[in-house]
């Protein structure tokens, strides 16, 4: 029934829908258009012409909508902002990764966050280091040990049933 007063185009949405009438007007007008050998009063023509306003440069942004409607020269001046702070950031990006890798720094900061590589030959073990290592993991696992046994304790004595002896 709303297929005889309107149609609808695209995906929806208030100016989506046209009446037949819309329609044929539009087809009326392309068809007069078409006809190339009709003659074309040039008064009205050039008359028409001054009457029509000077189109007002605008751009679209966004998916639609009265608030996604830019003006060409905010738009030119947006993009060379955008395109200035791109740069900046590009260059303040690139410094921080720099002083990173100079620091040996990680994460967001902090005294935990700085390897090795922050010391100069930090990185390279000794054999007491290796020495102290080794001590302290045999320390803790005998800590380990002791803690696990204080807490079980024994088990009780296994229960046999008197009965001949096999």
């Amino acid at each position: 029934m709303s297929d005889d007063v309107f149609r609808r185009t695209g995906r929806g949405g208030a100016g989506n829908y046209y009446s037949k009438k819309d329609i044929e007007d539009v087809q009326k007008a392309s068809e007069a258009s078409a006809d190339l050998e009709a003659q074309a009063d040039l008064t009205k023509t050039a008359t028409t012409i001054q009457q029509q306003p000077a189109p007002v440069p605008y751009s679209r942004g966004g998916r639609g909508g009265a608030g996604n409607f830019y003006g060409a020269a905010d738009t030119a001046a947006s993009a060379k902002q955008q395109s200035e702070d791109a740069e900046r950031t590009k260059k303040a990006v690139a410094a921080s990764i720099a002083a990173r890798q100079k620091t040996g720094g990680t994460g967001r900061g902090g005294a935990g966050n700085y390897g090795a590589a922050a010391i100069p030959g930090a990185d390279l073990p000794t054999p007491e280091d290796e020495q102290r290592k080794k001590l302290a993991e045999e320390e803790m696992e005998m800590k380990v040990l002791k803690e696990v046994e204080d807490q079980l304790g024994k088990p009780p004595g296994a229960y046999h049933r008197p009965g001949p002896e096999e």
